[in-house]
This record gives C-alpha cells, structure tokens and sequence, in this order.
C-alpha cells in the first residue's frame, strides 16, 4: 500500500514538475549517447573531458532547442500513439541533420569518424525508449489507481442480460465486477468470463 501511494504522488506532480524532469532526463541521454557513440567506434571508456563536454553541449542545446520549438514537451506521453513516436522520429532526423552540418562546416575536431552519424542514432533509440518506457509507467499507474479507487460489484443473473451488463461495466470508470448472483443451482461455482457465479 506504501508503495502504491508513493507511486501515485508521481501522477500528482505539477504539469512543469514533470516537463523539468523530462528535460532532465533528456540532458542525461545527450551526455550517455555521446559517451557511448565515442565508445563503440574508439571501445575506449575514456574520453578527453573538453572533447566530451563539447560534442555532450552541442548535443543538449540543439535536441531541447528542437524538441522546445516544435512543441514535444507539451506532450502527453501517457496518452501517446504511434504519430508521436513518427514526430519524435522526424524531429530526432532534423537533430541529425543539424548535428552533422554543425561539426562538418565548423569544422569541430575530436571526434572519431562515424561519430556524427552514430550519436543521433543512439540519441534517437534512448530518447524512444525512454518515452515509452514513460507511456508505459503512467498507464501502469493509472490502470493501478482506477482499480483501486472501483467498488466491486456482482450482477444478479448469469444469463443474456448480465453477460451484456458485464460487457457494458468493463470499461466503467467506477466499478469492478468480480461475479454473478444466479438462483440456478447448476450454474454454482462455475465461471463465466473468468467471473465466479455465486
């Protein structure tokens, strides 16, 4: 039950509170992706701080500068379909676009060959996870809270019209059915849609 309710106070948090910590997490997934591009081409943990703080800063100013613009932070992971996860996509492409041009005309040195062509890649995957990992968290908890805040209900009758009732309170904000009233003694103790009929 502890648990539970702290689990709860995340969906209480503040609109801002929880765009802050997506930002966040984000700045956390430039740095990573960076690190990890450097290690798959070089396989070298270490990274020269000023290269990495470099290519991590540039990395960070241009996906939030995106994302901010073109609204990706307004929206609701909870309630996501497929045309956000297309949009996150397009504007991960943009950032890749934009990475690449930045380091090519400006000549950064320090990186190894590939490197702006991995990095918004990594970028893309960890930012794709990490929104659906957050879509599924949320849904989680909210199918958790309405479970807990239903009254259990049964429905008298195992015949045409409970199965119908049955059908129509399954997506009933309020209730939970969890069995059937019957007077017919044959049907006792069997189930009916996974239902006990009492």
């Amino acid at each position: 039950m502890i648990s539970y309710l702290n689990k709860l106070k995340l969906l209480r948090l503040s609109r801002n509170i929880k765009k802050t910590l997506v930002i966040l997490l984000d700045i956390i997934l430039c740095f990573f992706s960076v690190w990890i591009s450097f290690y798959v081409i070089t396989n070298e943990f270490y990274i020269s701080p000023d290269i990495y703080l470099s290519f991590s800063l540039l990395s960070i100013i241009l996906a939030f500068s995106i994302y901010w613009f073109f609204d990706l932070y307004n929206t609701f992971f909870r309630y996501t379909n497929l045309s956000i996860y297309l949009k996150l996509f397009k504007l991960n492409f943009l950032y890749g676009l934009i990475y690449f041009l930045v380091i090519f005309f400006y000549e950064i040195k320090g990186a190894p060959k590939n490197f702006i062509i991995i990095q918004p890649i990594f970028l893309f995957v960890f930012i794709f996870i990490s929104r659906l990992f957050i879509t599924l968290l949320f849904s989680k908890f909210l199918n958790i809270k309405k479970k807990f805040y239903k009254q259990n209900v049964l429905i008298y009758g195992a015949g045409d019209a409970g199965r119908q009732l049955l059908a129509a309170l399954e997506n009933a904000k309020n209730f939970s059915v969890v069995g059937f009233l019957d007077d017919n003694i044959n049907f006792h103790k069997q189930y009916l849609y996974g239902k006990t009929i009492y």
